[in-house]
Formats: structure tokens, sequence, C-alpha cells
């Protein structure tokens, strides 16, 4: 499993991590402004009860055997039990690069998972150029100009997108491509004859 930002909220999910309702209320109060605290109150998430038990509920998929996450989003809505308790193995990747004040607090997300999660199931990754959407695809030629004219707010997506994102697909595609290989190589050998 492969996720970016909200995705890699959705893989942490997947891999074991739970909602902590009281543990996500305390950090908004102490962070209101927090980027997270923010998402989750416009888009509503976890709040009515209902929601809220759908979220605390055990959403790991033992399907799933190895984790990609790519400059997560949300590490601070999972409890610190649960993502101690992950046993797959997870890829991490943080983004620490700003561009146009794109990036999210490595030390409220991407670092705080890793200091969370057992040392001997993850690999850490933060290229100091990465950016959180080095991920999407590289922006065609004249994207940048299209976005300055109708989506002037986004156009940070594709800042420096183009030469040095290839660069960075390479590399992570690399790393993503070891971490999978390296998974139960038995039964999937097996798996193949």
């Amino acid at each position: 499993m492969v996720g970016h930002s909200a995705g890699g909220f959705t893989a942490v999910a997947l891999a074991g991590g739970r909602h902590d309702t009281p543990g996500f209320e305390a950090f908004c109060v102490d962070d209101p402004d927090g980027l997270v605290c923010g998402i989750f109150a416009r888009w509503h998430v976890a709040a009515t009860p209902e929601d809220r038990a759908q979220m605390e509920a055990d959403l790991s998929d033992p399907r799933i055997d190895g984790f990609a996450i790519f400059d997560l989003g949300g590490t601070r809505t999972f409890s610190g039990a649960s993502l101690a308790a992950i046993k797959a193995p997870l890829l991490i990747f943080g983004a620490p690069h700003d561009i146009d004040g794109s990036s999210l607090d490595l030390d409220v997300e991407s670092r705080a998972l890793v200091a969370a999660l057992p040392a001997d199931r993850m690999r850490y990754l933060e290229p100091e150029t990465r950016a959180h959407f080095d991920l999407l695809g590289e922006c065609r030629p004249g994207a940048l100009e299209i976005l300055k004219e109708e989506e002037p707010d986004d156009v940070f997506v594709c800042v420096e997108a183009e030469g040095e994102r290839r660069a960075e697909h390479v590399m992570i595609a690399r790393e993503v491509a070891g971490l999978f290989e390296g998974i139960r190589p038995t039964e999937k050998a097996a798996d193949v004859q």
C-alpha cells in the first residue's frame, strides 16, 4: 500500500493505526490552528459519535504486507499505542522543502510518526529537496502559467515540478521497489509458481 498526504493517513489506518478521539481533541486544544485540526473540522471528520466510533475501529487489513507513506497528514489523530503495535514494514518519506507554504510540519507529522513506530519495522527518508507535492506527476509544459491564470492559489503544485520532480520520482520508485521486493520473498516465489 502506498499513500501520500491524506492517503498516507489511510495507509497508517490500514496498517493498524487507530483514531484516538480524546488525544486528538487535546492536541487541537493546544494547537487549534494546526493544519490537520482545521481540515478535520472543515471536512467534519469524526464529528458525530457514529463517525468517531467508525474512526476508532480497527481498520487494519492483514492482506497488506507493507506500506510506503509519503508526507503523511494526520499523525496526531492516531493513538501512540496503536502505532507502536504496527507489525508490517513501513517506508516513510518526509518532505522538508517548503514551496509557498505547502509543507507540513514534520515534527507534528512524519517525524512524530517515526518516533511512535517500532524502530525495527520502519525506514525513514527525508530528502532535503523533497516537497509535499513532489509525488504528483510532472507538470506539463505551460501548466504553471495555466494555474497562475485559473487557480492562482494552487501554483505551488507545479513549482519546481519538471526535471527536479522526475529525479525525485526515480529515487522514490527505487526505495519503494526495494521495500516491496524484500517482503515475504518465499511466499511471493511460491505464488508465482
